[in-house]
């Protein structure tokens, strides 16, 4: 089964790098009816050295309950709050597009930092700014 919508695996079969995206209710439907499968893939991203859910929204946008769900605000920011302890890095990127350029600055920034990768990933285009 997959993880994340962007992984990236070394030659080796390392799993280094995964990430999630999500817009808002896509996200705040992972913490009611869909829970049980978002959390089995929040498990099989801790297998991964790098891992990020990226969220098309703002933090405020969820506190103010901007989604269309009947899931209370406090439930989706506790259960943020507790896959972050748990070791899966949450980023609200306010907009699509941020949440795009922020997942190919990541993925960029991790195989710079990466010799052998920085020569085997290809970047077909920057997103747009």
């Amino acid at each position: 089964m997959a993880t994340g919508d962007y992984t990236v695996i070394k030659p080796d079969l390392t799993r280094l790098l995964t990430i999630e995206r999500k817009e808002i209710n896509d996200l705040v439907s992972c913490w009611g009816k869909h829970r049980k499968r978002f959390e089995a893939e929040l498990m099989r991203m801790k297998a991964y050295r790098y891992r990020f859910v990226v969220v098309e929204a703002s933090y405020q946008e969820i506190l103010e309950g901007n989604y269309q769900s009947s899931i209370s605000t406090e439930i989706v920011i506790n259960s943020i709050a507790a896959w972050q302890a748990r070791g899966i890095n949450f980023v609200l990127a306010d907009s699509r597009q941020a949440a795009t350029h922020f997942s190919y600055q990541i993925m960029k920034t991790i195989a710079k930092d990466i010799n052998f990768l920085a020569q085997k990933i290809v970047f077909d285009t920057e997103p747009t700014k």
